[in-house]
């Protein structure tokens, strides 16, 4: 649409505001006309009416001025003037005695009665436009203090009971206010007046004072003057501002509908924004909840938190009181509702003792005339989930009696979860940490100084964590002997970016000094270390420990080798008893059984002579021990020209009680090998092999195998009806000793293989 467009639809719009505006201005030019003439009309005759208010103000005045005058005289009894001019003796006073006296100078004195007096004052004054005052009387005693007409009225009036009698009388120039008040008699009037029936306390007639109305009137018509002048230029003012006023309400109009356009479209906005807020929003009119809070203080309720903790169905009629105005769709959506006017229908149906506790809090709060609170609360959706939300409630400070509030309810449950979850965590952590038996510390390396350190610091070395500030500060705390290796250790890991863990000696606060292993962690940034964190463990038992065990070991380790040393001699004892029991045997079998028990006996104090003199007291080598056997039963036989013996093993750590019963085995079948399997001189080889043939988790796998190339053995010999000592001692030894087999081959001599197994750990006696 073009502006013209836009211009004509606006004016056409504009129109009928203009046609009222126009008629509004006329009836406001026709109404302030009307007040002007009306001020001006009152006005004017207020100065008509307060010309007459003075008038009566200045008889009143006057007469008071003439009744005292009057009463001063009459309470004299008169007064006695000289007769002079127009001064003459009253006839009226004739009557008494004393009404002439002469002075002892021969002056003549009269009595002068106060009407008389007063008639004389007056006929001092003259012209028309002074105050005049007389007496008249229905009943007079002079003939000319006679009443006229309006006087006559008058005193009619006054002998009914009225106080006073003033009106205006006369027309123009000659118009006086006359006021009349009654004249009672009084005691000493009764010298003059008795004659004519009056006793004190009748109503004589009256005092008439009049003054005339042309000089007040005159001042009146000035004021008018003025005023009529005054409220022409007021009249124009209104006019002028009429027309000021009609062209502002005009363009204030045109504004106005500008802004109503404006707030249409922002309130529809709002509405939206409302409807669409992501939070729940709610707006509410606590009016009934006001007028309830209002009757609760006429009633004498000063402390409304204890009223209500005390009366918990208040808190609950209050929020049954609340009416919902209307709701957004979050709203709908956080309590599971079906539509928007299910929560219109009230509060209760979403609120838990948690909301009401909540609820009772807003209530005081708004009845200490705040305007805004807010809490956390649980609240239950339609089908009775329960959800913690937040809840902030603002009333409209410019609604008193709380009719528009707003409240905002943000759902805190998914927070509230990740909150627990996180407090779990830290608790497990924290319990975990203060827990250990270590202290457990964070560094910034940046920063130079320590960001945490566990409590445990306190029980361990007696320092609290507040007194672990930065790197000398720790260093303080080692043993003088420890620090600087300490330090340069750690300097040169950190600066390498290196993982590292040290030990050292720890002085305590109590002077006790403790082994430490500090395991430290280093957090790089850019390949660059910025943090390190770290535990540290008291070590000081396992030192100790370790210091009795060096010890223990070192007092074993010399109580097996005397101990091997002891057996090893004890068999040379044996053996040489043997030797020496031999030389007295004649029998050829006899003494070769000797010399074999012999090399048995050798055998196995060969075993101790060899723990003896190695580091190791647990095991010896079986490839040595085996090769020690075979040359020294190589030499026993002395044929090592045409016999050749060779010897091939792996390494093969054997304990004591399994490196005899191999010895014994081997020594027994190389000794036969020597002794039967070359016989008429013949040549050959004796090879002797230990192999180790796979490991697992129940030991070593062994086989031990002792080979000839000679003449063979006896193809019907077994194994199981052998009654030679010597292969029943293999047989024993590998059955019962080392828990094998023995396997018996034929082929090109004769072959012995045993097979067996060393358990890894245990007791080597604990075998199947």
């Amino acid at each position: 649409m073009s502006d013209g467009e836009n211009g004509t639809a606006r004016s056409a719009r504009d129109r009928p505001h203009e046609h009222l505006l126009y008629r509004l201005t006329t009836i406001l030019l026709l109404a302030w006309s009307a007040v002007a003439a009306a001020s001006l009309w009152w006005n004017v005759h207020r100065e008509t009416v307060e010309a007459e208010v003075i008038a009566h103000r200045e008889a009143k005045a006057y007469f008071v001025t003439d009744r005292a005058l009057r009463l001063w005289s009459t309470d004299h009894g008169g007064v006695y003037v000289e007769v002079a001019g127009k001064t003459a003796p009253s006839p009226y006073l004739a009557a008494l005695p004393e009404r002439d006296v002469t002075t002892p100078s021969g002056r003549l004195l009269t009595l002068m009665n106060p009407a008389q007096m007063i008639r004389e004052i007056d006929g001092y004054g003259t012209g028309v436009g002074r105050a005049r005052s007389r007496i008249t009387s229905l009943h007079p005693l002079r003939p000319e203090n006679g009443p006229d007409e309006w006087e006559r009225a008058a005193l009619q009036r006054l002998a009914t009971g009225e106080e006073e009698v003033g009106e205006i009388t006369g027309d123009g120039e000659v118009a006086r206010f006359r006021l009349m008040r009654p004249l009672v008699t009084k005691a000493p009037c009764l010298k003059c007046h008795a004659a004519q029936g009056f006793q004190v306390g009748d109503i004589q007639g009256g005092i008439v004072v009049s003054l005339p109305m042309a000089p007040l009137w005159a001042i009146g018509r000035r004021h008018t003057t003025t005023i009529v002048a005054g409220h022409a230029l007021l009249w124009l003012t209104g006019v002028l501002g009429i027309g000021i006023g009609r062209r502002r309400l005009a363009r204030e109009i045109v504004e106005r509908r500008a802004v109503e356009t404006h707030l249409r479209r922002r309130t529809a906005d709002l509405r939206h924004l409302f409807d669409h807020a992501p939070v729940s929003l709610w707006r509410e009119d606590f009016s009934a909840v006001k007028q309830r809070i209002d009757a609760l203080r006429d009633q004498g309720v000063t402390d409304l938190r204890r009223h209500f903790l005390d009366h918990p169905e208040v808190v609950r009629e209050c929020a049954g009181l609340v009416r919902v105005v209307a709701v957004n769709h979050a709203a709908v959506a956080l309590h599971r509702a079906s539509s928007q006017e299910e929560l219109l229908a009230g509060l209760p149906k979403t609120f838990t003792k948690s909301s009401y506790e909540v609820f009772r809090e807003e209530l005081v709060t708004c009845a200490a005339g705040k305007t805004e609170m807010e809490g956390e609360a649980v609240v239950q959706t339609v089908d009775g989930e329960v959800r913690h939300v937040l809840i902030k409630v603002f009333i409209d400070p410019h609604t008193p009696e709380w009719s528009n509030a707003y409240v905002s309810i943000v759902d805190l449950t998914p927070q509230k979860k990740m909150e627990a979850e996180i407090r779990d965590s830290e608790h497990r952590y924290r319990t975990l940490v203060e827990s250990t038996a270590a202290i457990l510390w964070e560094f910034d390396l940046l920063a130079g100084r320590f960001t945490y350190v566990s409590p445990q610091a306190t029980t361990l070395l007696g320092y609290p964590p507040e007194a672990w500030t930065d790197l000398d500060s720790w260093a303080a705390m080692i043993h003088p002997d420890d620090r600087a290796g300490a330090v340069d250790h750690c300097a040169t890991a950190i600066r390498r970016g290196q993982d590292h863990a040290l030990e050292y000696r720890a002085v305590t606060a109590t002077g006790e000094t403790v082994w430490l292993r500090d395991v430290v962690t280093l957090i790089l940034e850019g390949g660059r270390p910025v943090r390190a964190k770290g535990v540290m463990f008291d070590i000081s038992e396992n030192k100790q420990t370790e210091a009795v065990v060096r010890d223990a070991l070192r007092e074993k380790e010399v109580l097996l080798r005397e101990i091997h040393h002891r057996v090893k001699n004890n068999f040379q004892v044996i053996v040489s008893l043997l030797k020496l029991q031999s030389r007295h045997i004649d029998d050829p079998k006899l003494k070769a059984a000797f010399e074999e028990s012999v090399t048995r006996v050798h055998t196995m104090a060969m075993v101790h002579e060899r723990l003896y003199g190695e580091g190791n007291l647990a095991t010896v080598d079986g490839g040595d021990y085996l090769q020690a056997i075979v040359t020294d039963l190589q030499r026993l036989f002395g044929r090592g020209a045409r016999i050749t013996t060779r010897v091939e093993t792996d390494p093969a750590p054997l304990a004591v009680d399994t490196a005899i019963p191999c010895g014994l085995i081997a020594n027994e079948l190389v000794s036969n090998c020597f002794k039967h399997a070359f016989p008429g001189g013949r040549t050959g080889e004796i090879r002797v092999a230990l192999r180790r043939t796979k490991g697992d988790s129940n030991g070593s796998h062994y086989r031990l195998t002792v080979r000839d190339d000679g003449i063979g053995i006896d193809p019907a010999l077994s194994l199981a009806e052998v009654k030679s000592v010597g292969l029943r001692l293999v047989t024993t030894l590998t059955e019962n000793q080392l828990g094998g087999s023995v396997e018996l081959r034929r082929d090109h001599g004769t072959s012995f293989s045993i097979e067996f197994t060393v358990p890894s750990e245990g007791d080597p006696h604990d075998r199947a």
